[in-house]
């Protein structure tokens, strides 16, 4: 009887039906109908599933529905890093593998396509029409894929913005970039949560010496504003670098991202309470994180946060 029930079980899970029902993720029905279709060939019907999906999914991304969840996708590559917003309607499928796989594919291609095509300006804003227009896994465009996904996930889906940072050079004096998702969900190398940032640090030491009662601010709101390295000169520079535990560069980089996903500064310097080089350093409140930077022989080129919905930053 055993065995009857295993040819039974295994001739099920190998039928046709359910492997395309495992395969594709689409309701029983819908694969029904596409194996019905197609004569059981798996390939036609599966691709009939597909673009089904597509046309349901463009009417669906029309419709004037919220999208208030979703997720923060971030990787580094070496000298160039890429950060993405993927909006979604509910916390359900913002937590879906089949969408979080989708957001990993489409930050990947994102980040291919700007390392194979670089742009002019190599800090790059990206407007949901540009992150449409690549090209991810098989070539698909990615607005096909999110149109997809929408047809297969029931739920209007955005590609909502994103940000590319790379570094030319490649010399050591240029630094490095870092990246930091809250609560960070990793799918094929790429990190996925509700915040997210992109930090380049540059190795350029602080002047060890200089005084600071004579050093005033400009009062302008960029990142040099009392020296060409961007610490404040308000600052009490009294790190000891002989008493400072070694960190790497991955380690050092990682604090301050995640200081900055926590504290969310507007601005690099300047001498504002939001501005990072005057908050107080996340991992050691007992400096400034200017001053902690100064003590590792670090300072900060530019950063992006992102936060779901946080579409003002």
């Amino acid at each position: 009887m055993w065995l009857r029930f295993s040819r039974f079980y295994s001739s099920v899970s190998s039928s046709p039906l359910a492997v395309l029902r495992k395969k594709t993720g689409y309701q029983l029905s819908k694969c029904k109908e596409a194996l019905s279709l197609h004569n059981n060939d798996l390939s036609l019907a599966e691709e009939w599933l597909k673009e089904q999906a597509r046309k349901e999914g463009w009417i669906k991304a029309d419709l004037p529905r919220a999208t208030t969840q979703g997720v923060i996708a971030a990787c580094v590559d070496g000298n160039a890093a890429t950060m993405l917003e993927v909006n979604c309607e509910t916390d359900f499928v913002a937590r879906n593998q089949n969408f979080l796989q989708y957001v990993s594919e489409a930050a990947r291609a994102t980040a291919d396509h700007l390392m194979c095509n670089p742009p002019s300006d190599p800090q790059q804003h990206l407007k949901p029409e540009d992150l449409a227009s690549f090209r991810g896994p098989g070539g698909n465009l990615l607005g096909d894929m999110t149109a997809e996904k929408i047809g297969l996930l029931g739920e209007k889906i955005n590609l909502t913005r994103g940000y590319h940072m790379r570094l030319d050079g490649g010399r050591k004096e240029e630094g490095f970039i870092s990246s930091y998702v809250y609560n960070g969900l990793y799918v094929s190398g790429v990190g996925m949560g509700r915040y997210g940032c992109i930090v380049h640090l540059i190795n350029k030491p602080q002047p060890v010496t200089w005084n600071t009662e004579e050093s005033t601010s400009n009062g302008s709101n960029t990142d040099l504003d009392d020296n060409e390295n961007g610490v404040n000169a308000s600052f009490t520079l009294k790190a000891d670098k002989d008493n400072v535990a070694p960190l790497s560069s991955a380690s050092l980089g990682d604090q301050l991202a995640q200081h900055i996903v926590g504290c969310n500064p507007r601005l690099i310097g300047g001498g504002g309470e939001e501005d990072l080089l005057t908050q107080r350093f996340l991992f050691d409140g007992s400096v400034p994180v200017g001053e902690w930077l100064r003590s590792h022989g670090l300072s900060v080129g530019s950063f992006v946060r992102f936060g779901v919905g946080d579409t003002n930053q």
